[in-house]
Formats: structure tokens, C-alpha cells, sequence
């Protein structure tokens, strides 16, 4: 990077690039990905259960989310779907950390009614 600097310097590269000569780092998205370490935990964010919650069901939250990257909708029997979807229901349960996503096209009710249904049937079938 440092011989990239100096080309930068001595004007062998185009004057749209010569901003490079001067800058701090020359590090792409990948190496400063790579750099990236994972934080450790810290115990004081582990909250203990409220003791009205310690069984799987009696608290589960659901929230929306939105992506400002679109990807399709997972089909399982018949021909790929050419659907996307940005949004979704997450729902997680306090006792047991149980994860369930709801892929959705919008944040309206008229799909985020039926992903609590599913969230529902999801857990009758693993319950059972």
C-alpha cells in the first residue's frame, strides 16, 4: 500500500485517484472486516428471568424489522419464486431464547396477523 501511495505522489496514477497520496489508510472493506474482533460479554447485560417468566411462553416479545436489502422468498415445492421480501416479524421467548422469523413484503398488518399465527402453529408442532 505504501508503493500505491508513492505512485499516488509522484503522479503515475489519474488525478481522480490522487486523494490517495495523502489519506490515512489504504485498507479495502475486506481487510478492515478482518480486523474486526468479537466484543466479549458483559455479565451485567445478562439479566436475571423475572420470576413470572421462567417457563417457555409466558413472555414472548415480536418486533418488525426492516431491510434496506430486499431478498426472495423462500419456496418449498414447485417452481422458485420471483418475490422478494424486506420486512419481517422476529419473535423471542424470554425462558427458552426461542428465535422465529416471518419473512413479510410489508410492515402492515395484513401479514404480521398471520406471522403470529405461524409463530403459533410453529410452536404447537414442536411442543407436541
Amino acid at each position: 500500500m505504501t508503493k500505491i501511495q508513492q505512485l499516488a505522489r509522484d503522479g503515475h496514477l489519474e488525478a481522480s485517484n490522487k486523494s490517495l497520496a495523502t489519506c490515512d489508510s489504504l485498507l479495502g472493506k475486506a481487510c478492515i472486516h478482518g480486523k474486526q474482533r468479537k466484543r466479549p460479554l458483559v455479565s451485567a447485560t445478562f439479566q436475571p428471568l423475572d420470576s413470572d417468566h421462567l417457563q417457555p411462553g409466558d413472555c414472548v416479545l415480536g418486533d418488525q424489522l426492516e431491510s434496506t436489502q430486499p431478498s426472495l422468498i423462500p419456496t418449498y415445492q414447485g417452481s422458485p419464486t420471483t418475490s422478494f421480501h424486506s420486512t419481517g416479524t422476529l419473535f423471542v421467548d424470554h425462558a427458552s431464547r426461542l428465535l422465529f422469523f416471518a419473512p413479510h413484503i410489508s410492515t402492515g398488518a395484513e401479514e404480521a396477523v398471520p406471522a403470529k399465527h405461524q409463530f403459533e402453529l410453529f410452536l404447537h408442532i414442536i411442543l407436541d
